[in-house]
């Protein structure tokens, strides 16, 4: 054992004392330092630590194993700038550079920044943990907008990161190109237009191209400042925002154009991809070096001059200039002159290529004798790898540089090139701080989420904008823009609108209170104000016949598509005023009137006027509005009043309705604060880093049935025989409505097995006897299926089973680990209850989980649903803030085909109720069909494997909710899930066996359809898993597609 090994030893033993006195006799300076600073750090002395690691980089500044320890404490410590600056020096980044990167941007409020060095992390790993965070970031970061970026060819340089970058958190489509019918494509296809330059493709752009509700950037740099032409020419009643890249820049264009000054602008410098530049401490020497187009101002004539005088005293000086000749005339002009002065072989010129760090590496400084810069990247890129900037004092320059760094003569030039004076260290610093890419994709983040889009909307209030259209005749009291709104909002995809998870987790709570105490299969509802038509589509999936009616004509529209695509039947809407319901229909004729975020916006007499209406219309009246009392929600709408982002008019605050309803006539009958999830949206107005962290603390609450949320939701009646019926309501009782008459009904509860497969699970068996022991509903019985622990787990089941002394606990032993699919099989069959419920012991799962489901299931008469319940990421038992959950999909073909192409599954079958006899069924029958192929155990896609079979065979209407959740422990380092070579060798069998249902027995997919997806599956294989297991993943699933067809072809029933 080497002395590195035994210190780590003495570490993980926490004898730091003798890890200490080992490293100590460590021979390298550097290594030593470093290891001590390590042994501190595990200590829990990060100041140590600290001192240790600078005292290693005062010798290397540059060694890759001691940046990543001083970058990883200063990360511990807090200091989230500091740990990405010295990150960004690590020469040869590892996914481990990449992954602390995205950590510490992240922390800074930097998503976008973060999910690109996630992307790297992942793609420099095919690690498939890295993969899923990236994928769990994106998903609370994605604002779903179409962000289109025009540039002509050859004037791309500055666009290509930050095209690459936004795509993490908005659809991009960068379009470099002079094609009329692309540059018109992707303009239509835009929510966002950015024109990178304001040239003659902005002048088309702004001309030809109708505006409507896009919103339209344009950048603008030095040279465009210039000219007047372009200014003059281009329509800036169509452009929105104008980002100058300085603050000169937008001087001199407000010189040239006055008309300017009027639009909104903001100044965003160029920024330097620092990771790009490698970094060293560097000398003074004989090699200078520019990089940049040769042009006139350039200024190549001044760059001669200076370097006839450096050769005077020594012919050992060389200028290097890399760059695409603009001007011949001027390139004739030099060679001429270089000839002339004998200078030729000092002067070396180079066709300007893409690897500018490498041309930059053996130079020691950079010369600029530029008369005008925009910017200056190219000297930025050079002082980021230490090289020593010597810079034309141009117009300007002094605001950009320290004066230690210009010259005004050649004299001076000369003088700053060969002096001693050379600080590697203060060029890179000095980028950092000033001008990272970094920096400026925050700013135009910042830029982009200012702009009011529907797509911003969407993401950050979309629970809002679903329902939100005040229903009111006179146009002058609506003092929002919904129409046009919904006008723009329909260009989103179906599917995203519905899954879009802050507007689902609302809607899915507000069904829950409903579902509490009524019956809404063969209620008749209205909503008024139906925005998109989701809340009525939900309502008409479990039965409900539903009328949504919206002033607005692009709201209807919406809705209709929305509900169209979706299928459902008995759902239709139509242009009305809910202000006149008692013109239109007969009293109390629909049993529920529902409205969410409208009721909110009018004054007194308005809103009594709309609740009377509501009342005579409908029994029962049940009214959403946010809740005033939620600080988060009052904090995000007084930022957005202040920054003029805020785009719903008048709004009133509530923090009861109790008052207003009585006011107008209505009895309240119950009312509570919802919006577990909703309320974590809104802080993203205030700081995206806040949503986690309050989604976290919500969760928190919910798993203990304490109240949190933004939004309060109301139920009340003006009829008081109505009001008695709903107060009698006992436990097992619900309102039903037959023939438009209330009934009340006894409810026929079947019991409920609750079935826990455990494979050494010592440590989680109390944490999971404990948490089920807090069911409300309490007829269920607790089935064990210990899967051949032997680390004592049944020893902890038996010691612990009392928490459950009033439900039965059954225990069954398998002597040998039959892997979790037949165990959950074994538990099964060996269960009583008319429902099943899988349970993992590391998870935890919410104490109204079971009665929830429950309340809910009832309402499919027709079609049995699969409620797939979302998971609430927890660390060691402590929720994280951050969900996994699956699409709201349109039918199964969608779900089937995201879930083969993507390779992950898509039907979870956890903490929710399955029909016992129909998982037995199923079960069976996978299991012969793999025994047929040869597969004793499967691990990991089992869960994929069952709920995939049981929407095919059950013929199960798959339905997402987020009334409740499972609690999914992240820490657990034994889990399936997160073991590489399992996926590789179960993934296929679960697909191979689903392509063949969908293909050939379900007749779903074609052959055509099928050959489409698999190109796409295999494509996503290999840049998830890597070629060489990617390629694995492929024959396998290649093997059992054919294995799997023999066996369905050979016994077929």
């Amino acid at each position: 054992m080497d002395i590195f090994q035994s210190i780590n030893q003495f570490i993980l033993q926490k004898n730091f004392s003798k890890a200490k006195e080992l490293a100590t006799n460590i021979p390298s300076e550097v290594d030593r330092y470093n290891v001590l600073g390590i042994i501190h750090f595990y200590e829990g002395n990060l100041d140590g630590a600290l001192e240790l690691f600078q005292t290693a980089l005062k010798i290397d500044p540059v060694h890759p194993d001691v940046l990543f320890n001083y970058s990883k404490t200063l990360f511990e410590k807090g200091n989230y700038f500091e740990s990405w600056r010295y990150l960004t020096r690590i020469p040869e980044k590892t996914w481990e550079v990449w992954d602390m990167l995205g950590d510490t941007q992240l922390k800074l409020g930097n998503p976008a920044m973060a999910l690109h060095y996630y992307d790297k992390a992942f793609k420099s790993s095919n690690i498939p943990e890295l993969k899923q965070k990236y994928d769990e970031v994106r998903k609370q970061y994605y604002k779903g907008n179409k962000l289109a970026i025009f540039c002509l060819p050859g004037l791309d340089s500055f666009i290509h990161d930050i095209a690459s970058i936004l795509s993490h958190v908005y659809d991009v489509r960068l379009a470099i190109t002079t094609d009329s019918k692309q540059i018109v494509d992707t303009y239509t296809w835009a929510d966002i237009v950015w024109l990178e330059w304001a040239n003659e493709m902005a002048v088309q752009i702004t001309n030809k191209l109708p505006k409507g509700h896009k919103k339209v950037l344009c950048r603008l740099h030095g040279y465009e400042a210039l000219r007047t032409d372009f200014l003059s020419s281009l329509n800036w009643d169509n452009v929105d925002v104008i980002l100058f890249v300085a603050w000169h820049v937008q001087k001199t264009a407000y010189m040239n154009n006055p008309n300017l000054s009027k639009k909104r602008s903001f100044v965003v410098n160029n920024g330097v991809n620092l990771s790009s530049f490698r970094f060293k401490n560097r000398y003074p020497g004989t090699d200078l070096v520019f990089v940049g187009n040769f042009n006139y101002k350039k200024n190549p004539a001044l760059a001669i001059q200076i370097l006839l005088k450096l050769i005077k005293k020594s012919p050992e000086y060389k200028l290097y200039w890399k760059g695409v000749i603009q001007d011949q005339r001027l390139k004739e002009y030099t060679d001429y002159l270089l000839e002339e002065l004998n200078l030729k072989e000092n002067f070396v010129f180079e066709e300007f290529g893409k690897d500018v760090d490498q041309f930059l590496e053996n130079k020691n400084i950079f010369l600029s004798t530029s008369i005008h810069e925009g910017y200056g990247v190219a000297i930025l890129e050079a002082m980021a790898k230490g090289l020593k900037p010597v810079i034309h004092n141009f117009f300007v320059a002094k605001e950009f540089y320290p004066q230690e760094f210009l010259f005004n003569d050649v004299d001076e030039a000369v003088a700053m090139i060969t002096s001693n004076e050379y600080d590697s260290e203060k060029y890179r610093r000095f980028v950092e701080e000033t001008s990272s890419l970094e920096k400026q994709i925050a700013s135009i983040l910042e830029i982009l989420n200012e702009i009011k889009t529907v797509g911003t909307e969407n993401n950050i209030l979309s629970e809002r904008v679903e329902s939100q259209s005040c229903s009111i005749s006179d146009k002058k009291r609506n003092n929002s823009n919904w129409d046009e709104l919904w006008k723009d909002y329909s260009q989103f995809d179906s599917t995203k609108i519905m899954s879009e998870y802050f507007g689902a987790s609302l809607r899915s709570e507000t069904l829950e209170v409903l579902n509490r105490f009524f019956k809404l299969c063969g209620a008749r509802i209205l909503e008024v104000g139906t925005g998109t038509g989701a809340h009525a589509l939900e309502f008409g999936i479990r039965g409900a016949e539903v009328v949504g009616i919206d002033v607005s004509e692009n709201s209807i529209h919406l809705a209709k598509k929305l509900v169209s695509e979706y299928g459902a039947k008995n759902v239709s809407f139509e242009v009305y005023d809910g202000f006149l319901l008692s013109k239109k229909w007969s009293k109390e004729f629909f049993d529920i009137v529902f409205s969410r975020g409208v009721i909110e916006h009018f004054n007194d007499e308005e809103l009594l006027k709309l609740l009377k209406e509501m009342a005579y219309a409908g029994k029962y009246v049940v009214v959403t509005v946010p809740y005033s009392k939620s600080e988060i929600y009052r904090l995000s709408k007084e930022l957005r009043i202040q920054t003029n982002t805020w785009s719903y008019g008048f709004e009133r605050d509530f923090e009861t309705l109790r008052g207003i309803f009585e006011r107008a006539g209505l009895i309240m009958l119950h009312e509570e604060v919802i919006g577990v999830g909703a309320e974590a949206g809104y802080a993203r107005w205030i700081n995206p880093n806040v949503v986690s962290l309050k989604l976290a603390e919500n969760l928190t609450k919910f798993f203990r049935n304490e109240s949190a949320g933004s939004w309060l939701v109301a139920i009340g009646t003006a009829n008081e025989y109505l009001a008695n019926i709903f107060k009698s309501l006992q436990p097992r009782q619900k309102i039903a409505f037959v023939e438009g008459m209330p009934r009340i009904y006894e409810r026929d509860i079947p019991p409920v097995s609750i079935v826990v497969p455990i494979l050494n699970r010592k440590k989680y068996i109390s944490r999971l006897l404990e948490n089920i022991s807090h069911q409300v509903f309490r007829d269920f019985e607790l089935i064990i299926v210990d899967d051949g622990s032997t680390d004592g787990t049944l020893d902890e089941v038996n010691k612990d089973k009392e928490l459950l002394a009033d439900c039965e606990v059954k225990i069954i032993r398998n002597e040998t680990n039959l892997g979790t699919f037949k165990a959950r099989q074994i538990g099964a069959e060996n269960s009583e209850g008319k429902f099943v419920v899988f349970h993992d012991a590391d998870d935890l799962i919410h104490p109204k989980t079971i009665e929830r489901l429950l309340n809910d299931i009832e309402n499919f008469e027709d079609r049995k649903p699969l409620l797939a319940v979302p998971c609430a990421l927890m660390n060691n038992g402590s929720f994280i803030g951050q969900i996994w959950s699956v699409n709201f999909f349109k039918n199964d073909i969608e779900r089937f085909t995201e879930e083969i192409i993507a390779l992950s599954g898509r039907t979870s079958i956890i903490n929710t109720l399955l029909d016992r006899q129909e998982v037995v069924n199923t079960g069976n029958t996978i299991l012969k069909l793999l025994s047929y192929v040869g597969i004793e155990k499967l691990s990991v896609a089992e869960d994929s494997l069952l709920g995939d079979m049981l929407t095919l065979e059950g013929n199960l209407l798959f339905l997402p909710v987020f009334y409740t959740y499972c609690g999914y422990e992240r820490g657990n380092p034994d889990s399936f899930s997160k073991k590489l070579e399992r996926r590789i060798m179960d993934i296929p069998v679960w697909i191979g066996l689903l392509v063949n249902f969908l293909t050939y027995k379900k007749k779903m997919f074609d052959e055509k359809y099928l050959f489409e997806i698999e190109r796409l599956m295999k494509e996503n294989a290999l840049k998830f898993y890597g070629e060489i297991n990617g390629k694995k993943l492929i024959e396998r699933y290649e093997f059992y597609k054919r294995e799997f067809r023999k066996v369905l072809t050979n016994h077929a029933e």
